[in-house]
């Protein structure tokens, strides 16, 4: 049997409309309004925005979906699995293996149908792709589009799912928010409220009796979809709010993130006549502490994260001398940490000048000469799994990122005390006192001048070359290698320490504060 949780209910007005329609949906059985003729049933469990593959801290995670997926399937063959979208949110596993552990547990679960979130698109086009081709089910996006109104390879802009002899056509939508945050390629993330009527009237022309939208957008766009009266039911992602809302017609539904709790539908259908279908809808909601994860997908992730940990323990290279990461250091000053790390990366991506930003090295520990450093050190010190960009700037872009760089030498980290960057390719003068702007006494590069008009390959992470802690000088600068193209900095260093066997970093007067 499916537990269900009856204390958690959708908030507010959602709830009241939730009790309002089951009410209804008690009355018209007792009464066999609906009863008669026994309606198909074709019970819909949807979840979105989930990278987990086991609970976090009892609740969520894809092995407990596959338990609740199991009993429903176990009491009725019309089940349909629906996601919405962002399994390729940052955490290590997806960072150094880009999706695919996800997507064969996705296999595994038996996935109907996945749309294509915004942070699906973090590694780009092609990896994404990779991950569609992986799949043993459909991806869905009807307004991701090249400039020959293709959609990725591999995914559908909609589909109709034959269900008991009913045809359940099926759009997805994603959230224009990729074009900014994300790396979107050849492709473009068009205006999704027109790009839905247009399929819907496909669909429709193709003889679907109900049309579903699985929408990973913002709450707007979801209220300007359901106000054009074209979906029978809407479910939600992105905004990772549980929702249960009834509109006139129209249903919408979305879970909450790592799939904590899990709204289901169970739709009810008859043929009116030879051309109509009538339907209702109960809804659920399934609080996922009530759930035993699923053993086999338990195994599964043991397995992956057993090659992970075989990944982090490798051994990389001695560290000769000592390395302080602690915060009185790293936020405030050069330090030996700081300079290996900028090193590593402007070595590895063969760049003029990187930064690393104090405020990404998190380890807190004084690591004594002759520390053997592995991979889960370098995590332990960068836990945000950043990833390498290359930008081409000139030097008085240089020059003003510098001038941020040290304009919080008197706050915390809480108050912008992390934007301090570790340098590599260069060595400064700074006067702490001196108002902002104006801190900056001089620049060198290779014992000269920096040529403030020249052009640098700049290497420095995602965060930072996307604008992060007030660095909007980088936002307008030539992209030489983007975060789908990058590698992650982790991988930079340890490539770097794996080649040289032995380091020796050090405080070398790469910042001098001027009294």
């Amino acid at each position: 049997m499916t537990l269900v949780d009856t204390s958690a209910k959708p908030h507010g007005t959602h709830f009241i409309k939730s009790v309002l329609t089951l009410i209804f949906s008690a009355f018209l059985f007792a009464n066999g309004l609906f009863a008669e003729n026994a309606h198909t049933k074709i019970t819909f469990i949807h979840f979105n925005d989930l990278n987990q593959m086991v609970s976090n801290n009892g609740r969520g995670g894809l092995a407990k979906v596959a338990t609740l997926v199991a009993d429903e399937r176990s009491l009725n063959k019309n089940v349909i699995v629906t996601f919405g979208g962002d399994f390729l949110e940052p955490n290590l596993m997806t960072a150094i293996y880009r999706g695919a552990p996800m997507i064969e547990l996705f296999n595994q679960l038996e996935l109907d149908v996945m749309v294509v979130g915004d942070q699906d698109l973090n590694y780009g086009p092609k990896v994404l792709e990779e991950r569609i081709q992986q799949a043993n089910f459909p991806f869905l996006s009807s307004n991701i589009i090249n400039k020959n109104d293709a959609t990725l390879e591999g995914a559908k802009k909609s589909m109709i799912l034959e269900m008991d002899g009913y045809n359940i056509g099926f759009i997805g939508l994603t959230s224009q928010s990729a074009m900014e945050n994300t790396t979107t390629g050849n492709f473009l993330v068009t205006e999704p409220i027109s790009a839905a009527i247009a399929e819907a009237d496909i669909l429709r022309d193709a003889g679907a009796d109900i049309i579903v939208a699985i929408a990973h957008t913002n709450d707007k766009v979801d209220r300007e979809l359901i106000a054009t009266g074209n979906f029978d039911i809407i479910l939600g992602g992105y905004d990772e709010i549980l929702a249960v809302e009834f509109y006139n017609d129209t249903l919408f539904i979305e879970s909450d993130s790592q799939a904590e709790n899990i709204p289901l539908i169970d739709l009810y259908l008859k043929r009116n006549g030879s051309s109509g279908v009538d339907w209702f809808v109960e809804t659920r909601t399934v609080n996922s502490r009530l759930l035993e994860p699923a053993p086999a997908f338990i195994a599964s992730a043991r397995y992956h994260e057993d090659i992970l940990e075989q990944f982090l323990s490798k051994e990389l290279g001695i560290a000769e001398t000592v390395l302080d990461s602690r915060p009185e250091t790293v936020l405030y000053k050069e330090s030996a940490i700081g300079n290996l790390f900028a090193d590593a990366i402007c070595d590895q991506t063969d760049s003029d000048i990187c930064f690393v930003n104090g405020g990404a090295i998190r380890g807190n520990k004084l690591y004594p000469a002759g520390t053997l450093l592995t991979r889960k050190e370098l995590l332990s010190e960068l836990p945000f799994v950043d990833t390498t960009m290359v930008l081409e700037v000139t030097g008085h872009v240089v020059v003003e990122a510098l001038e941020n760089a040290f304009s919080k030498l008197d706050k915390t980290l809480e108050e912008g005390a992390g934007r301090f960057l570790h340098l590599s390719g260069m060595s400064i003068v700074v006067d702490p006192k001196a108002p902002l702007g104006n801190k900056i006494i001089r620049v060198t590069r290779d014992g000269q001048l920096l040529d403030m008009e020249a052009t640098y390959q700049l290497a420095l992470n995602h965060f930072l070359a996307t604008g992060g802690d007030e660095y909007e000088m980088f936002l307008d600068q030539k992209v030489l290698v983007n975060k789908a193209t990058g590698n992650l900095e982790l991988e930079h260093i340890s490539t770097y320490l794996l080649g040289a066997g032995t380091v020796s970093p050090k405080v070398e007067s790469r910042i001098i504060y001027q009294q």
